[in-house]
């Protein structure tokens, strides 16, 4: 970030639920001083740990990402459907953009975008691999840089 200071912009630091409440403090500050250099934090496996909402207020992260566990089946699952509602509602509140991770079928993909859910991730979408489709064809450096 010292020689280029636009990577910044670039760059989303995960946080998971428990490691964030590990020390508070010290991680709001760590927070605060890198957004001030302009970079995205996310906070991972959202609802799944031991956030308070005093916290997640005062965290003011980017985005949160829902723990796998209520995403899965949740087209047939009511008491997952709640938790997902409750956890999108208190997202939009602070103004946080969400990710439904572990989306593996259409069906919760479905349920999911009709409950608008910014975006989803998991292996309906894709597998993770090192040749995604959109590399092939690109030259070595074309790659690097797409």
């Amino acid at each position: 970030m010292r020689r280029e200071s636009s990577i910044a912009d670039r760059l989303i630091l995960e946080l998971t639920e428990s490691s964030a409440m590990l020390v508070p403090e010290l991680v709001m500050h760590f927070m605060r001083d890198l957004r001030q250099r302009g970079i995205t934090f996310a906070l991972d496996d959202f609802g799944a740990g031991t956030t308070s909402f005093r916290y997640l207020r005062d965290f003011a992260f980017h985005i949160v990402k829902i723990d796998g566990q209520f995403t899965k089946n949740v087209a047939v699952h009511p008491d997952n459907q709640v938790m997902i509602q409750s956890l999108r509602s208190i997202s939009d509140h602070f103004g946080m953009f969400t990710i439904a991770k572990a989306v593996e079928c259409e069906r919760d993909s479905q349920w999911l975008s009709e409950t608008l859910v910014d975006c989803q991730h998991g292996y309906f979408w894709g597998v993770p691999t090192l040749n995604p489709n959109w590399h092939q064809g690109y030259s070595e450096q074309e790659a690097a840089t797409a």
